[in-house]
């Protein structure tokens, strides 16, 4: 019984260690949204950077760090001059979440649209 779950232990950390080195363009989609979970669960611990994005998604972006990636959640609602306050972040819902390599940023790879009404922050 010890073995099997060692055996089941080492097949999960192999697959997240995998996860670690592919690019993120090539992710499907049950690995974007493993990425995503953690990119929302340090979101939720407040260890975030709060900064205004500029994208096409255009919001407010709560800024990260995930391995060699940084990810930029896009949330809503926000201002026209997309400047909120730090209480109307706490009730935002992700709108979307973008990829950029973290020396490259320049090097836009990826924007994951959130499926519905998207996640609350809270």
């Amino acid at each position: 019984m010890s073995r099997l779950f060692f055996l089941v232990v080492l097949s999960i950390v192999t697959v997240f260690a995998a996860i670690d080195d592919i690019p993120i363009k090539y992710l499907n989609e049950k690995q974007l949204a493993h990425i995503s979970k953690l990119a929302l669960q340090e979101l939720n611990d407040r260890r975030l950077d709060y900064h205004t994005l500029v994208s096409p998604l255009r919001g407010i972006a709560l800024k990260g760090r995930q391995n060699e990636y940084r990810v930029d959640l896009v949330v809503a609602p926000c201002e026209k001059d997309y400047n909120c306050e730090k209480d109307q972040l706490e009730n935002a819902t992700v709108m979307g979440i973008v990829y950029k390599k973290v020396y490259h940023p320049e090097e836009f790879l990826h924007v994951e649209l959130v499926s519905g009404d998207g996640d609350n922050l809270q």
